[in-house]
Order: C-alpha cells, then structure tokens, then sequence
C-alpha cells in the first residue's frame, strides 16, 4: 500500500505565447502606420496652428544630412512616422493591459496572492498566520522523522 497522492497538474502557459506576442507588436506597428497617414491629414485641417507646426518639424529634419541621405526611404514623411510611433506605443500599451487583466483571472487558487499573506497592518491576521505556517513547518518536521526511521 503507497502513499503516493495524485498532484493536481498545473496548466502550462503556451509556448507560442511570445511569437504571438511579437506578432500581436508588429500587426500593430502596421496599423499605426496605416492610421497616421489619415490622422495627419485630419489634424492638418482641422488647424492651421498644427500643420504650421508639421511644416516647421519637416523643414527642421531637411537639415539633417543623415536625413536628407535616407530620404529616398522615407519620402519625407517624419511627422506620419513620429505620429505612427506614439500611436504604437499608445495601442501596444492598451494591448498589454488587456491581455494583462485577461490573465489574471486564469490563476483559480491565486497562489501569487496567497504567497504574500496577509498585510502588516492587520496584526492579527499576521499572527494568525504565523502560528499556521509555524504549525505546517512542526507537520512537515514529523513527517520527515517519520520517513528517517
């Protein structure tokens, strides 16, 4: 007669976790890109102040040599770039949260929180778990005599 009790096996996270997650980055850097073209122009009319300010920021990068250099990549368009980079930033951020809150919920026990017990400022609720951390080490202890001899 064992003593052996079955474990309960404990969910393995995916392994194509982070591909997707490299992929989920750069579909949304494509959407950013896709959607800067429009909001510049959007924002181009809907003030003079702003497209003012795009002109000036093209005109600034027009005297960079390294920019000038490379313009055949870009075609001048450093404000949709600059515009495509914020709004990547802002949709992976969204994206992180989501997919962050929509993992929390998939630890049933909440071991994490468990593990970190109760707050220092309930007293009581510290000493209460003290002693029953204090009485699961004496258990352990006697189970280990117990096998020794």
């Amino acid at each position: 007669m064992s003593r052996y009790v079955s474990q309960k096996r404990e969910r393995r996270t995916s392994r194509w976790l982070p591909v997707i997650g490299l992929i989920l980055a750069a579909l949304l850097a494509v959407v950013s890109y896709l959607v800067a073209f429009p909001l510049v122009e959007l924002g181009r009319d809907q003030s003079q102040t702003i497209d003012d300010a795009y002109a000036d920021l093209r005109e600034q990068f027009a005297g960079y040599d390294w920019y000038v250099d490379n313009a055949r990549y870009h075609g001048n368009n450093i404000v949709e770039i600059l515009v495509a980079m914020v709004l990547w930033l802002v949709l992976m951020g969204l994206a992180m949260l989501a997919v962050g809150v929509a993992v929390y919920g998939t630890d049933p026990e909440r071991r994490a929180w468990r593990q970190m017990g109760p707050p220092p400022a309930n007293r009581k609720a510290v000493v209460k778990q003290l002693k029953k951390d204090l009485k699961e080490v004496k258990r352990q202890e006697r189970e280990f005599k117990r096998k020794k001899h």
